[in-house]
């Protein structure tokens, strides 16, 4: 963890299922298919507040794409047609600024709080939207720092 210039990288995996079985007879049951890949680059510098404490701060570029889909068991409507698909692609410009304690040379942990400006395209069944945002709060509570 010696230097000034560093070079980050990050890899982000998510996936999720939930299926809903309302208690209310006028509702359908639902299943609800949450898929995500991203991944972050940037350059960040570093300078040491104490022995242990590390100060890091510096740009970072983003890319992430994600897939949506709710079934919707309503008996009304064909099955070939209960599936709502929605896709995304975004991509992003953020900064860094984080605080690490320093275990030792090959170890760190920390926090780091991750602005961001994002933009996209999100794809349903049947609108397209392009869509921008500003993520103020993109809080990391814990990351960790190794070298090799």
């Amino acid at each position: 963890l010696k230097g000034k210039s560093w070079l980050d990288m990050g890899l982000n995996l998510n996936s999720g299922t939930n299926i809903l079985n309302p208690k209310i007879s006028t509702y359908y049951p639902e299943t609800i298919l949450n898929n995500s890949v991203g991944i972050k680059i940037g350059f960040s510098k570093r300078k040491m507040l104490s022995q242990h404490i590390e100060l890091l701060h510096g740009f970072t570029s983003s890319l992430s794409l994600s897939s949506y889909n709710l079934k919707e068991d309503n008996p009304s409507v064909p099955i070939n047609e209960r599936w709502r698909n929605t896709y995304a692609g975004s991509i992003g410009l953020g900064y860094r600024l984080g605080i690490y304690y320093l275990i030792n040379d090959e170890f760190a942990f920390g926090c780091s709080l991750n602005p961001e400006l994002v933009a996209g395209i999100r794809d349903s069944n049947d609108i397209r939207q392009i869509f921008y945002s500003f993520n103020v709060m993109n809080l990391a509570f814990l990351s960790f720092r190794f070298s090799f």
